[in-house]
């Protein structure tokens, strides 16, 4: 049972930076995180190095969950221990 949740997480989790990258192409802008004045974006026109680091960033390190998540839930990889 375990391992069917931990593998869920990561698949989700994967899934979604993925899109998170797919749908920055489309708007032309990323965010980068939490600041005190809200969130900060990288925007493609204004830093389009910053931007394309970070597609790959996302969309790198969200593969990598979604390959993860189905390695765990078809049993080729123990869950990590969350302790």
């Amino acid at each position: 049972m375990e391992a069917i949740v931990q593998g869920g997480f990561y698949l989700v989790l994967g899934a979604l930076l993925v899109i998170l990258a797919i749908s920055g192409i489309f708007n032309g802008w990323l965010p980068i995180g939490m600041g005190y004045k809200g969130i900060a974006h990288v925007y493609r026109k204004v830093n389009p190095i910053g931007f394309w680091l970070l597609f790959a960033g996302f969309s790198g390190f969200g593969y990598c969950l979604v390959i993860l998540g189905i390695r765990i839930m078809l049993g080729n990889r123990a869950p990590t221990p969350w302790q």
